[in-house]
């Protein structure tokens, strides 16, 4: 009950990767939930990572086919990324995806359109540890625990080695500050609306 509870989603771009078999071990063993933004061409070469995802209890979101810049870009690139990453985790996880993420968090008006029209709402992020520019896990690990709030979502990449090193030590740092861990939806009470824009709740 995140109305009663200090929640907030802890959320992973750009897998599947290799390691990101580690990181389902470490949410296994804390017992949390993420939510994962996958990109389609590396979920179609994962796709036992992509099922082993929601298989645990983990939400899987549309992250666009190959991670392209989406402004400027015509309505009809932006719906071939999404349709074709939709269709690959379709065959992994027999759903469709009801969230995406767009590449670099650049909204259109196209963008906009087409979630709409797909019914996934468009999840950005409050806080943002840039561990894609400073790659060492102390350093992500102390700027998501000062910037965290209740009701915050955190924008993390699976990608990368020192983020995954990072995570055990933010899930603790998190709990310790007394957050509650959970997906997206939960977040929101399970309650988000098709093109619409999701910063925190």
């Amino acid at each position: 009950d995140c109305a009663r509870l200090k929640c907030v989603a802890l959320t992973m771009d750009d897998g599947p990767v290799p390691g990101t078999a580690k990181v389902l071990d470490l949410l296994g063993r804390k017992r949390v939930n993420a939510t994962f933004f996958v990109v389609g061409q590396r979920a179609r070469l994962r796709p036992d990572l992509v099922r082993r995802m929601v298989n645990e209890g983990n939400l899987v979101g549309n992250h666009s086919w190959s991670h392209p810049e989406f402004f400027g870009a015509r309505l009809k690139m932006i719906r071939g990324q999404l349709t074709r990453t939709d269709r690959v985790l379709r065959r992994a996880t027999g759903h469709d995806p009801v969230l995406m993420r767009p590449p670099f968090g650049e909204v259109t008006s196209g963008l906009l359109r087409t979630t709409r029209e797909l019914g996934e709402a468009v999840v950005l992020w409050d806080v943002d540890p840039r561990d894609w520019k400073d790659r060492k896990a102390s350093t992500v690990v102390k700027r998501v625990l000062k910037r965290t709030k209740r009701g915050s979502i955190i924008l993390t990449h699976a990608s990368l080695k020192t983020t995954r090193q990072a995570y055990g030590r933010i899930i603790d740092g998190l709990r310790e500050r007394g957050f509650t861990l959970v997906t997206v939806p939960q977040l929101f009470g399970g309650r988000l609306k098709p093109g619409r824009v999701y910063l925190r709740r």
